[in-house]
């Protein structure tokens, strides 16, 4: 794809400044003017006490030096115009990009791209036709051509939060979650409104266990995306680490009521009811009770369920942990039954005198 063309700025040419030249002095500079007075008598001088006269030059100034001519700038070549996009004045593809997300959210990517590109060609530097085009080949497994896609639209839109939050996605392929949650965490800062890259900021600092950080990410992506199930599902987990279990189990009610038999809402309710130390209102034989039956139900909402799903590991520590408390309240129950009136002789004990 071609790179954008850069325009270099037209450095305007210097202007030649005139030289004030100073005007000269009239007739000869260097002509001394004398004065001439009449002569006087003898008689005339001593009657009239006059002295005698002086001559007395009066010279003219000195001519000021020729000024050297200041040489003239030569103006400068004229920078050449910048090339004209022959797109500019096109209308965006934005009816193309609009069919292209439908596709991919259909799963049809090969389609999506045909899309995104007749998009491109009707618009070279249309960065949501990459976005879409990256994502639909991200989706096939190309993953290093998406982020070559995506540094092409960086390039042309720094602010494309798409990209990185597409980014994301390709640092977790590598393996590299620290990565990834810079990329995500990128995609927010620019694009705050963007609630995808809530989402999956949230869920990153809930897989490294850092419910602090979840926790508002997970409610900024409810307040952007109130309608995904998804949303719900990670504030409930952030809840549930930051001990907050009443909103946790109010978060995932929510989660089922926007998505019946929603799968991960069930198991994370199996283990909000076993991982509580103490839930309010509740003795540990019914949380172990409510807390089997929902992994139960999660068994049952899923299509397949493998030996090694995590449900059946759960439910097997719900029977160990259930059969443990049946023995603990048997044993209470023996030493209460040992000394039934116990507390009733100490209290009628007499003081010694």
């Amino acid at each position: 794809m071609n790179q954008p063309i850069i325009s270099r700025s037209l450095i305007p040419a210097l202007l030649a400044t005139g030289v004030l030249v100073a005007s000269g002095c009239g007739g000869d500079a260097t002509k001394q003017e004398t004065t001439t007075p009449k002569k006087l008598t003898q008689k005339q001088v001593v009657r009239r006490g006059a002295k005698a006269p002086t001559t007395r030059a009066k010279l003219a100034p000195a001519p000021a030096p020729a000024a050297k001519p200041t040489p003239v700038a030569k103006p400068a070549a004229p920078a050449p115009a910048p090339v004209a996009d022959p797109f500019a004045k096109r209308a965006p593809p934005k009816a193309e990009v609009a069919e292209a997300i439908a596709l991919v959210r259909r799963g049809r990517y090969l389609d999506a791209i045909r899309k995104a590109k007749a998009a491109l060609k009707k618009s070279e530097k249309y960065t949501p036709a990459m976005e879409i085009l990256a994502r639909a080949y991200y989706h096939l497994g190309k993953s290093e051509f998406a982020n070559g896609i995506c540094d092409t639209a960086i390039t042309l839109n720094p602010n494309s939060g798409k990209c990185f939050n597409l980014r994301g996605f390709i640092w977790l392929k590598r393996k590299n979650n620290p990565e990834a949650i810079k990329a995500f965490k990128k995609a927010t800062e620019i694009e705050s409104s963007l609630g995808a890259a809530w989402l999956n900021l949230s869920a990153q600092y809930l897989e490294v266990k850092n419910f602090p950080a979840a926790l508002p990410a997970a409610r900024k992506a409810v307040d952007l995306m109130g309608s995904r199930a998804e949303a719900y599902l990670n504030l409930g987990a952030a809840l549930r680490g930051t001990k907050k279990l009443n909103e946790a189990l109010a978060a995932f009610n929510k989660a089922l009521k926007l998505r019946a038999n929603y799968p991960a809402a069930l198991f994370n309710l199996g283990i909000l009811y076993l991982d509580a130390d103490s839930f309010p209102g509740m003795d540990r034989m019914g949380q172990l009770s409510k807390a089997e039956g929902y992994f139960n139900k999660y068994k049952a909402a899923l299509s397949r369920v493998t030996k090694d799903d995590p449900a059946n590991t759960y439910l097997e520590a719900v029977a160990k942990e259930r059969t443990r408390e049946e023995r603990r309240l048997k044993r209470s129950a023996r030493k209460k039954a040992a000394r039934p009136g116990a507390k009733h002789g100490k209290q009628q004990r007499r003081p010694k005198t």
